[in-house]
C-alpha cells in the first residue's frame, strides 16, 4: 500500500517542488512557450493547488505544459467546485493544450466528466489514504466511455471561455495601442 502522502512526496521530489510543494512561496513561476511568468501565490491558489497536486498523483498527468493542460482539462471536466483559482488557472491551461495536442486535452476532459475529484474534501485526511483505493473511488482505474454529445458541448463551452480569456487582454492592448 502506498499512501497519497508518500506518493505526493515522491511527486514533489521528482519535480523539484521542495518539501512542501512550494505552497509557502510568495510567488509561483511557470514557463509558457519558454517564457517564465511569475504571479502571486494567492491564498485561493494555495487552497486549490493542494488538490491539484493530489490529482497529478492520481491521474498520472505530468507537469509539462501539455500535462498541465491535461490535468486542467480533467479538473474542468470533473468540476472545480468552489475553488475560483482552479477554474481560472485550468481555463488558461486548456488553451495552451489545445494548441499543442487537442486530442489528448479533449480525452482528459472527457475522463474528468466521467470521474470524480478531491475538491472540497478534507485534504489532510486524504493523505493517509491508499492511492489505489482513491483511484477506484474516483473512477480513475477504468477507461472513460466514448464521448457523449454532452461531453463535446461542455468541452466547446469551456474552450470558448478559455479563448476569450486570452483574447480579451490582447484586444484591450490593441485598442490602447491603436
Amino acid at each position: 500500500m502506498t499512501t497519497l502522502f508518500e506518493a505526493r512526496t515522491a511527486y514533489f521530489e521528482a519535480n523539484g517542488f521542495g518539501e512542501d510543494g512550494g505552497y509557502s512561496k510568495p510567488t509561483v513561476t511557470v514557463t509558457v512557450l519558454g517564457i517564465p511568468l511569475s504571479f502571486p501565490n494567492t491564498e485561493g491558489r494555495k487552497k486549490a493547488v493542494v488538490f491539484h497536486d493530489m490529482h497529478h498523483v492520481l491521474t498520472g498527468y505530468q507537469t509539462s505544459n501539455l500535462g498541465e493542460a491535461e490535468i486542467g482539462a480533467w479538473e474542468l471536466g470533473s468540476g472545480c467546485r468552489a475553488y475560483p483559482a482552479a477554474w481560472v488557472l485550468n481555463t488558461l491551461a486548456l488553451t495552451m493544450g489545445i494548441v499543442q495536442r487537442p486530442s489528448r486535452v479533449f480525452r482528459a476532459f472527457v475522463r474528468g466528466r466521467h470521474s470524480r475529484n478531491l475538491y472540497g474534501r478534507d485534504a489532510d485526511a486524504l493523505l493517509d489514504r491508499d492511492v489505489g483505493a482513491l483511484k477506484t473511488e474516483l473512477g480513475l482505474d477504468v477507461e472513460p466511455p466514448r464521448p457523449t454529445t454532452g461531453d463535446v458541448l461542455a468541452f466547446v463551452a469551456h474552450l470558448v471561455v478559455s479563448l476569450l480569456a486570452y483574447a480579451a487582454p490582447l484586444a484591450l492592448i490593441a485598442w490602447l495601442v491603436f
